[in-house]
């Protein structure tokens, strides 16, 4: 059993089976077969949603679990962008993964936003019919800050046969007042799943130089801030020379391009756009930055992997006051902004505040020190409840024969 974030405890359904309550007699007649089902969005297109679904199939496989994997991605589509073709494919890909969950017991889902909940509504329908059990992990607060009939409907239908997962104890409390859900509960954030490493200790721009790098790494998509970041960096260039800017991420679409493009021809050199950074080459992104920004506005924003990478590197942080994040941020020296039409100017007086630190060193340290006492409760919430599906996963199948040999041993022959 392990103490949650908020205070509860991540203990097993006593009903689930486990793997050391197999009756050594039916092992000898039979098979122990372990399998789930993980549907959600996994790479490509690459999010953070996506990345850590496909994460915990990861870890599920080599813990010896048969994992069928439905894919809820459309493939060759942009991040955050919809259109008739965009759904279209998905109606597609909806029907075809339906035809693989025939006979399904277990299913961990990431619940979708917005009127892609109908699509969720519908895996659980089809998965009743098999009486399924169902961990729900809820990734956005679409749903929560927006309670609906389709949510309600997908409660009322998995009941008693869910646990729900929340990246953190704010989350399951606005999802409890929101719908007054009593059913299992978890708490697991992201910080779990974070896969940027620790570089060495920083000391800041004045180690070298009196330049302060300032950096912003996402699908590079307006809903989760980045013309507001452009505009914020055109805005520091002019205020002082000291100012250099770093982006990671592609483009999500046509205008962001542009954007782009305009922000290159602005800032000269003083701009370093990385393009897509993934493994290595992202912890050198942050290792990088002296003051990471994330202005998002993504009405199914929830915890950022971003913010916890950049914590690693001990960046000082400055972002928007939505979802997670405020949650994320407590107890660590960083700077929240509200979402209003004053962003932009309240983004660079912030940035330029975080810039004017007398110990870069002792700051960034009390960042890092702060994320790994996160990390490491995350981490253990993590282990918990890949043990507890592991051994949700695995049932007894035991042969015809076997049975009347079963009871003619226990004296019924």
């Amino acid at each position: 059993m392990s103490t949650q974030s908020d205070g509860s405890h991540a203990t097993a359904d006593p009903g689930m089976a486990r793997v050391s309550d197999i009756d050594p007699l039916e092992a000898s007649v039979g098979t122990t077969e372990c399998r789930i089902t993980v549907i959600g969005a996994m790479p490509p297109p690459y999010g953070g949603a996506a990345k850590n679904t496909a994460i915990i199939a990861d870890a599920l496989e080599r813990k010896g679990v048969d994992v069928v994997r439905l894919d809820t991605a459309v493939k060759g589509s942009v991040l955050h962008q919809r259109g008739l073709r965009y759904h279209l494919n998905r109606l597609s890909l909806f029907c075809r993964n339906m035809t693989r969950l025939v006979g399904c017991k277990l299913a961990y889902m990431v619940p979708d936003g917005g009127l892609g909940l109908l699509y969720t509504l519908g895996y659980v329908i089809h998965l009743r019919v098999w009486g399924a059990r169902f961990y729900f992990h809820h990734r956005n607060y679409s749903h929560i800050n927006r309670p609906n009939a389709i949510m309600r409907t997908i409660l009322l239908l998995s009941n008693r046969r869910a646990t729900h997962i929340f990246l953190d104890g704010e989350m399951r409390r606005a999802f409890d007042a929101a719908y007054s859900v009593t059913t299992d509960k978890r708490v697991v954030t992201n910080a779990a799943t974070n896969d940027v490493s620790f570089p060495a200790s920083r000391t800041g721009p004045q180690a070298d130089s009196d330049k302060v790098v300032i950096g912003y790494l996402s699908n590079l998509t307006n809903e989760k801030g980045f013309d507001v970041t452009v505009d914020a960096f055109e805005e520091l260039a002019s205020i002082s020379p000291r100012f250099q800017f770093m982006l990671g991420g592609e483009p999500a679409g046509a205008i962001e391009r542009e954007r782009l493009e305009s922000a290159i021809r602005v800032l000269g050199d003083r701009l370093d756009h990385r393009g897509a950074v993934f493994g290595e080459a992202k912890a050198r992104f942050f290792a990088d930055v002296d003051i990471f920004v994330f202005p998002t506005r993504f009405k199914q924003e929830a915890q950022p992997n971003v913010i916890y990478e950049a914590m690693v590197a001990g960046c000082y942080i400055i972002a928007t006051a939505r979802a997670c994040i405020p949650e994320m941020l407590r107890g660590i020296p960083s700077s929240l902004v509200e979402d209003d039409a004053d962003l932009t100017a309240n983004l660079v007086q912030q940035i330029v505040r975080a810039a004017e630190c007398d110990d870069w060193t002792a700051r960034s340290e009390a960042i890092r020190i702060a994320y790994a006492r996160v990390v490491l409760e995350s981490r253990q919430n993590f282990d918990a409840l890949l043990s507890e599906l592991v051994a949700s996963s695995c049932r007894r199948e035991v042969k015809r024969g076997a049975v009347a040999c079963v009871n003619r041993k226990q004296g019924h022959s």
